[in-house]
């Protein structure tokens, strides 16, 4: 299994390398997720702070923060909470985005070591600028499957080698914000390491623009970086 881990990490690195080299537009993404739970583990409070960079246009970059509460109901959950994002460009206004939002979950085991996941979301986006005329408020819908497979487990240890792949489908009413990059499609792969509920992963994510916003390109790549505790 440990040899099945390196070649799965080898490639990995190769995919990520020959999209980078592929397309145009390429960013980084970095969240910290930090998690409580209540005693009976049915409440679930979340903060998770976040940055994105573009390397290939030094001025994009944004600054995020999110709180989030999830009820747990069996294999159900509903919640919601509110996101801050900061994005600045040299090329755009920069701007604040609050965005509050909804959601409902499914979580189905499909064997012991494989649960699939369902996720639907409605935000509410209102953008602020340093001139109010440009202000605006406009909605967005997100339906996320993904599922997390066990590859591999040490429990003397207690570590997991975990696979993660998810796609998430943006339906966004107004394709013009006045956001540099609208992503309609996102396909992602994981790979995390959970040691003492500790997890980190590294991801390589392909997104899809959407075509009716013009950009330079119409696809990007996203390499992220995640940590989870």
């Amino acid at each position: 299994m440990a040899k099945l881990i390196k070649y799965l990490i080898i490639i990995f690195i190769i995919i990520c390398h020959e999209k980078a080299i592929a397309q145009y537009d390429f960013f980084h993404d970095i969240a910290v997720s930090k998690t409580f739970y209540s005693a009976d583990n049915k409440n679930i409070y979340s903060v998770i702070p976040g940055w994105k960079h573009i390397y290939n246009n030094v001025g994009w970059r944004r600054w995020s923060v999110m709180g989030q509460y999830k009820r747990q109901l069996n294999m159900w959950s509903i919640g919601g909470g509110v996101g801050m994002f900061y994005t600045f460009d040299k090329d755009i206004m920069n701007n604040l985005e609050l965005r509050p939002y909804l959601l409902l979950n499914l979580k189905t085991p499909i064997t012991k070591n494989i649960i699939f996941s369902q996720t639907l979301k409605g935000e509410l986006r209102s953008f602020f600028y340093k001139v109010s005329d440009n202000n605006f408020n406009t909605n967005r819908l997100r339906y996320n499957l993904n599922a997390v497979a066990i590859i591999s487990e040490n429990i003397d240890k207690k570590v997991k080698w975990k696979l993660r792949p998810e796609v998430e489908w943006y339906i966004q009413k107004n394709a013009n914000v006045k956001e540099r990059f609208i992503s309609s499609t996102e396909y992602t792969l994981t790979l995390l390491k959970e040691m003492r509920k500790v997890e980190v992963g590294i991801g390589y994510r392909f997104e899809r623009f959407n075509k009716n916003f013009l950009v330079s390109d119409p696809n990007a790549q996203t390499i992220s970086i995640e940590l989870n505790f």
